[in-house]
């Protein structure tokens, strides 16, 4: 088969949930599946990537997201002679000769605050969806979103969990400390972490406020260390910030390469995800494939994910998020029992598991006349 991907989420400094999916799929079929051409097809933005020759990559300017998809797109999978094309993302060519797959991670992007952005997306979306011959969600939460969005019946939507890579894994917590020491000066040894972006769903305004709520001597002993790209939502927090006196005692971040990232989980005392919408929640499983205990929210994706592996919370109640944060950074108990249950349910996640089902789904849809 030759199969088109599109690969725009890997741009250059920055690494989103979408892109992690997309990295770690083509990672893993460019060392194992060697039946399959690939041609991937990035912008101006996305990073140089090595791969091997049965990986081709076409960098194709884009000045307009709607054009790039529905003209640019369709004209390279005319040339390419693509039998399928995969969209890691919502967006793909609503008209084509290739067989679309589309993959759903949320429908936040759905829930924009101006109204006609949100009636717009949400036409776009559904006739791509529509037209795409097999749907992928990336847990039970998002499949069930979908169906509720589209009407459309279960058997179009197949359930593809996120994974992670094996360099997530644990390490000496003291060597991961002074790794991050040396690019981070400004870190204690004791941390609460925080991975992901800074947009409100995330629910960041709630946690400062929990944070604050711990007592000083916690504080002052654990720093709260937000890992996110600083966009325009960093000025809302850093007032929180400011507002409760926290200057010292909060972190921020902007985003940090993998290496780092593989540091700071090992280092935490303990990771925090207490989104409002979550339709995966890998920096949970990413943590706990490392070792650290997290705490999450007790709703949308995360129960499926984390199991009975996490501290949950009501993402709502902020006594709630700070109760349980001083519960988990003050009993060593407790987060050795969460860590060590965290790295069993981790197992579960892993690439080559992804992957197979994915490529399971390219020849199903291949073989549809």
């Amino acid at each position: 088969m030759r199969i088109g991907i599109d690969i725009r989420e890997l741009e250059e400094g920055k690494f989103t949930g979408i892109g992690r999916f997309t990295l770690n799929f083509l990672n893993y079929v460019n060392v194992s599946d060697k039946e399959n051409e690939y041609v991937l097809f990035g912008n101006q933005r996305t990073r140089q990537l090595n791969f091997s020759k049965h990986m081709k990559l076409r960098f194709i300017p884009e000045f307009y997201k709607l054009y790039w998809d529905q003209k640019v797109l369709l004209d390279q999978i005319k040339k390419e002679g693509l039998d399928i094309f995969f969209s890691p993302s919502y967006s793909a060519p609503i008209i084509s000769k290739a067989k679309i797959i589309v993959t759903c991670h949320d429908l936040h992007f759905l829930n924009s605050s101006n109204p006609i952005a949100n009636w717009l997306r949400q036409c776009y979306s559904r006739f791509i969806w529509e037209r795409a011959y097999i749907i992928i969600a990336v847990s039970e939460y998002s499949k069930k979103e979908v169906i509720k969005f589209l009407g459309c019946s279960s058997e179009k939507v197949r359930i593809v969990y996120d994974s992670i890579e094996r360099s997530f894994m644990p390490i000496d917590r003291d060597i991961a400390f002074e790794k991050l020491k040396r690019r981070f000066a400004k870190l204690n040894k004791d941390f609460i972490l925080y991975v992901g972006n800074l947009k409100p769903h995330k629910n960041l305004s709630r946690l400062i406020q929990a944070y604050n709520l711990l007592p000083k001597v916690l504080k002052d002993r654990h720093q709260l260390v937000i890992v996110g790209k600083i966009d325009r939502n960093y000025s809302y927090l850093f007032y929180l910030v400011k507002k409760y006196n926290l200057v010292n005692n909060v972190v921020f971040l902007d985003l940090v390469i993998e290496d780092d990232l593989v540091y700071l989980y090992n280092a935490a005392a303990v990771l925090v995800l207490v989104s409002l919408h979550e339709g995966f929640g890998l920096p949970a499983l990413e943590a706990m494939a490392c070792g650290a205990p997290v705490i999450i929210s007790n709703s949308t994706s995360l129960p499926e994910v984390v199991g009975d592996a996490g501290l949950y919370v009501n993402p709502m109640d902020v006594n709630d998020i700070s109760n349980g944060l001083q519960i988990i950074i003050t009993d060593e108990s407790l987060r050795r029992n969460l860590s060590a249950k965290g790295l069993e349910q981790a197992k579960n996640f892993r690439v080559e598991n992804s992957a197979t089902k994915i490529l399971e789904i390219f020849k199903e849809v291949k073989a549809i006349t």
